[in-house]
């Protein structure tokens, strides 16, 4: 009678409780690649005309024009690196998920601290990324998809077993997001 009572204590002392999803390496190297590319070429459009003097006719000016939409485009990108997760570990004994940033430290999140959670799907020019949009009970949100996880599907069925709420699919609107992150 007693190895059915050992078996079972065995089997729940080295049960898996905790789960680790890495980043997508793909659009982490990307994204911080072209970071480093915009940040070059930036430099090079305001450099040269503080160098060589500046012009006002259409060619001088058209530098400035270029590194302001480059400007535009590195903040974008940069928010996405600052506020997107690179990791994300689940430990079912604590009903935790704690969420890795690249710039920023870690945020522990409780089961009970979420809202409810939507799935979306995140675009790119290449590729359609599948995720869920995670709600927190403080009015942020927490973007977990493909595009910046290997993979989500882990973190769903966490969320789907402690029965947080999905409120169905919600269309990912990047602008909305980033500024409800700051």
């Amino acid at each position: 009678m007693t190895f059915p009572i050992v078996l079972i204590f065995f089997t729940r002392l080295f049960k898996k409780t905790m789960t680790t999803i890495t980043s997508n390496k793909y659009q982490l190297i990307g994204k911080t690649i072209l970071q480093l590319i915009v940040l070059g070429v930036v430099f090079l459009f305001i450099s040269v005309p503080i160098r060589f003097g500046f012009s006002y006719n259409s060619k001088g000016i058209m530098p400035l024009v270029f590194s302001f939409f480059f400007i535009i485009f590195f903040i974008f990108n940069f928010f996405q690196l600052f506020y997107t997760p690179i990791g994300v570990t689940i430990d079912e004994n604590q009903k935790t998920i704690s969420i890795e940033f690249l710039f920023r430290g870690s945020q522990i999140v409780q089961i009970d601290e979420i809202e409810n959670y939507a799935t979306t799907k995140v675009s790119t020019k290449s590729t359609l990324y599948e995720g869920i949009l995670v709600k927190l009970k403080n009015k942020k949100s927490i973007l977990l998809t493909d595009y910046n996880l290997k993979t989500f599907k882990p973190i769903l069925t966490f969320l789907e077993q402690y029965n947080i709420q999905s409120i169905g699919h919600e269309i990912f609107k990047p602008i909305k997001y980033y500024k409800n992150c700051i």
